[in-house]
């Protein structure tokens, strides 16, 4: 498995398309490092087109530059989770709040104000962006409850 995607990547290397670089398709490789697999797959996709098959993707060679890799990585993936979990609750109060279920909303709008504060906190978002959202789905909610 892991010749085959040596040997793909070396005719591409060759043969360069037009275009990003293919990720190569390791899934099931058995000691391939999938963390590693995944940073050179955004870095490759990432690079501009050049007939340099390795520009844009810089190996780190000095431990701790590895090792802030690794952690730049997972915060990356931990903060897109955190973001994606933000607009399912947002978005659930806006359903809610376009149906009419007033008692409904503001239980989500509670729970998304409370998550707001938690990624603001983290460092996920900036302060003032979640004031600005907690302070519109308030007003939405504030709207909703007086009509």
């Amino acid at each position: 498995m892991i010749d085959r995607a040596l040997s793909d990547l070396a005719d591409l290397r060759e043969n360069r398309p037009q275009g990003p670089v293919p990720c190569v398709d390791l899934s099931g490789t058995e000691g391939v490092d999938t963390l590693y697999h995944r940073v050179w797959c955004a870095l490759s996709a990432r690079a501009p087109q050049s007939t340099d098959f390795y520009r844009g993707f810089f190996v780190a060679n000095i431990k701790s530059q590895i090792k802030r890799n690794k952690q730049n990585e997972k915060r990356r993936l931990r903060n897109k989770a955190v973001k994606s979990s933000l607009k399912t609750a947002i978005r659930k109060f806006r359903e809610a709040a376009d149906q009419g279920k007033v008692e409904e909303a503001v239980v989500l709008m509670r729970a998304a104000s409370r998550q707001l504060d938690k990624a603001a906190s983290k460092g996920v978002i900036h302060k003032n962006q979640a004031a600005n959202r907690k302070s519109a789905i308030a007003k939405r909610a504030a709207a909703l409850q007086s009509a």
